[in-house]
């Protein structure tokens, strides 16, 4: 088994924990290279120079948090490339990627389309219609539905879709007309009015 951090959470608590941008680039420099240890010493320096004596000042006590949270992680800072090289050759039409790539999925597969607009979800709910988006996203969701109802679920929608948009239901009237005809229909006493310049465009645009 390889244990890592996920990188990108990595330097994301960097920033929200060191305010000043030259200290977050010299973490986040000694961090790429892999100079771990000089990185956390440098923390640790960092945490002293700011300590305070002020409560509302909290520079210190995010440093030593972020110090606690990378050393506490310490076997999870290499990467997962760094840390064998015996790792076997993966599946025909399969590649190794990076943690990131899965997290990017699950946010644009399911968080999006899950967490936002004020949704709410009961357990079984979230379950089942974040197995429907994976289905969507993996090709198998027409294959997923067939294979449980018989295409049954599918074939009562269209055909209720199709008796709606039937020809003895079309409009009497085709083209796009104007979508303000309803409007005008009644009386406007704006238009029997003394009209400026501005009013007689807003006549010819919308009457």
């Amino acid at each position: 088994m390889v244990y890592q951090l996920d990188r990108f959470h990595i330097h994301q608590c960097i920033k929200r924990n060191i305010v000043p941008k030259e200290a977050q680039d010299r973490i986040t420099e000694l961090f790429e290279e892999g100079h771990y240890d000089e990185m956390l010493a440098y923390i640790n320096q960092y945490a002293d120079s700011v300590e305070s004596k002020e409560e509302k000042d909290k520079s210190s006590k995010k440093a030593r948090e972020l110090y606690e949270y990378l050393n506490n992680n310490r076997s999870g800072l290499t990467p997962w490339q760094k840390q064998r090289n015996d790792y076997p050759e993966p599946p025909a039409g399969l590649v190794y990627k990076n943690m990131g790539v899965q997290e990017n999925q699950n946010c644009t597969t399911i968080t999006l389309r899950m967490k936002y607009g004020r949704k709410r979800w009961s357990t079984n709910g979230a379950n089942n219609m974040a197995k429907l988006l994976s289905c969507r996203e993996n090709k198998e969701l027409a294959d997923t539905i067939e294979r449980y109802t018989d295409g049954v679920i599918i074939s009562e929608p269209i055909y209720e879709i199709l008796k709606t948009l039937s020809a003895a239901k079309a409009p009497k009237k085709d083209g796009k007309g104007n979508p303000y005809i309803d409007i005008l229909n009644h009386h406007m006493p704006m238009l029997d009015a003394l009209q400026t310049e501005s009013r007689k465009a807003f006549k010819r645009a919308f009457a």
